[in-house]
């Protein structure tokens, strides 16, 4: 079961997603469990699930490290 405070964050991870892709939802996303929202848009229906990556690695000073910015430092520098 999704404690609140997790739900209100995945709320604001729907919202920003809708934001970021110029999306306007016809109404009030419905919440849920799997998925974790309804949201009808442009009158189609989406069952949406947010999860969160967490890779795990820890890197200097105990920080963790998700792969792509492992990734991201093997590339050649530009300068």
């Amino acid at each position: 079961m999704t404690r609140p405070n997790q739900k209100e964050g995945e709320r604001r991870t729907l919202n920003a997603a809708l934001a970021a892709l110029d999306l306007q939802a016809d109404r009030e996303p419905a919440d849920g469990e799997t998925p974790d929202f309804i949201v009808s848009v442009a009158g189609r229906t989406i069952g949406v699930e947010v999860t969160m990556y967490r890779s795990g690695d820890v890197i200097e000073g105990g920080t963790g490290r998700r792969q792509v910015e492992n990734e991201w430092e093997l590339l050649p520098s530009m300068d």
